[in-house]
C-alpha cells in the first residue's frame, strides 16, 4: 500500500521561483526594513550558499510625476496629480558569452487599498505592466514571474501531495509540529473559535484525496479476504472498512490463508528459469 510521497509525480521543464538560480527581491521586505523613503539609496545583496555575497544591485527611491513633460503645462494644477514613487536600479550584468553592461532601469511603485484603510506598496512590472510583490532577473532585466516563465514548486506535486503539505501548514499555523501525521493541535490562545474552525475544516478538506486513496486500497485488501463486501461505489463505506480491519486483527488466519493460496497460484504458472546461460568470456 503506498504511502505519503509513493506513485508518478508531474513532471514539468518550467523552472520554478524557488530555485536557486533565480535571485529575486520582494517589495515586502523592503517595506519592514523601511528602505523605501524617497531620495534613500542602498544596496540589494544576494548571498550564495557559504553565506558570501554572490550578487548585487544599487537601488535608489526616487519619485516621479506620471504626466509627461510637455503636457504638463496644459495642467492649471499640478498638485492634482501627484508625483509617484519609482525604485531606480543600476547593476552589470550580461547574457551568456557577451560581456557585462551598466544597466539603469527604473521600476514603478504602487500603492493597492488593503484591510480598513490601509495601503499596500507594489512593483509595476515594466514587461507587462501588472502589480505584484516580487521580481525575478530575465536575461538582463527584472520582470514578473509571468514574464519570466516561471512557476511553483508545489506545481510539480500531486493533488494528494500538495493536501497533505497544505494540512502541515495548517496544523503548524496552530501551534504543531507541521508533520501531516500528527493530530490537529488545540485553539491557540487569542484565536477566534471561528477561525479555528474554518482552518480545521480547510485542513481535513486538503487530507480528503489521500485518505480516499487509502481507504480505497484497504477496502479491495480486505474483499478480496471476504472480510468486507464487494461495493462498486467510488468511495467505500469507512465504517465497513473499520469492521473489516477489526475483524482482521482479531483473525489474522484469514488474510495468511488468503496469502498462502495467491502465492501458490502465482508459483504454479511461473515458467521455469531453464539452465543458466553460459558466461561468454
Amino acid at each position: 500500500m503506498g504511502g505519503f510521497g509513493s506513485g508518478r509525480y508531474p513532471w514539468s521543464s518550467r523552472d520554478t521561483v524557488e530555485d536557486w538560480g533565480y535571485r529575486s527581491f520582494g517589495i515586502k521586505e523592503w517595506v519592514d526594513r523601511g528602505l523605501v523613503r524617497p531620495g534613500h539609496a542602498f544596496t540589494q545583496i544576494w548571498l550564495s550558499k557559504d553565506r558570501r555575497p554572490a550578487a548585487s544591485i544599487d537601488v535608489r527611491i526616487s519619485t516621479v510625476s506620471p504626466v509627461n513633460r510637455h503636457l504638463a503645462v496644459l495642467l492649471s494644477d499640478r498638485s492634482a496629480v501627484p508625483d509617484r514613487l519609482q525604485a531606480v536600479l543600476k547593476y552589470r550584468a550580461g547574457r551568456g558569452g557577451e560581456e557585462l553592461r551598466d544597466i539603469e532601469e527604473a521600476v514603478w511603485l504602487d500603492t493597492k487599498p488593503c484591510g480598513f484603510k490601509g495601503q499596500r506598496l507594489q512593483f509595476i512590472c515594466p514587461g507587462c505592466g501588472r502589480r505584484v510583490a516580487d521580481l525575478y532577473p530575465d536575461g538582463v532585466h527584472f520582470r514578473c514571474r509571468k514574464c519570466c516563465g516561471l512557476g511553483y514548486r508545489s506545481q510539480r506535486k500531486g493533488r494528494e501531495a500538495r493536501g497533505l503539505e497544505k494540512a502541515a501548514q495548517i496544523k503548524q499555523q496552530l501551534g504543531g509540529s507541521g508533520d501531516y501525521a500528527d493530530p490537529v493541535p488545540e485553539r491557540p490562545r487569542g484565536m477566534h473559535q471561528r477561525t479555528y474552525e474554518r482552518l480545521c475544516n480547510e485542513g481535513e478538506e486538503a487530507q480528503l484525496p489521500y485518505q480516499d486513496r487509502i481507504m480505497k486500497r484497504l477496502h479491495g485488501f480486505l474483499a478480496k479476504s471476504e472480510l468486507v463486501p464487494q461495493t462498486e461505489s467510488e468511495r467505500p463505506d469507512e465504517e465497513q472498512v473499520m469492521k473489516g480491519v477489526q475483524r482482521a486483527l482479531e483473525r489474522p488466519e484469514l488474510l495468511r490463508r488468503t496469502n498462502r493460496a495467491r502465492g501458490r497460484g502465482r508459483t504454479k504458472n511461473r515458467r521455469s528459469p531453464g539452465p543458466p546461460r553460459r558466461r561468454l568470456e
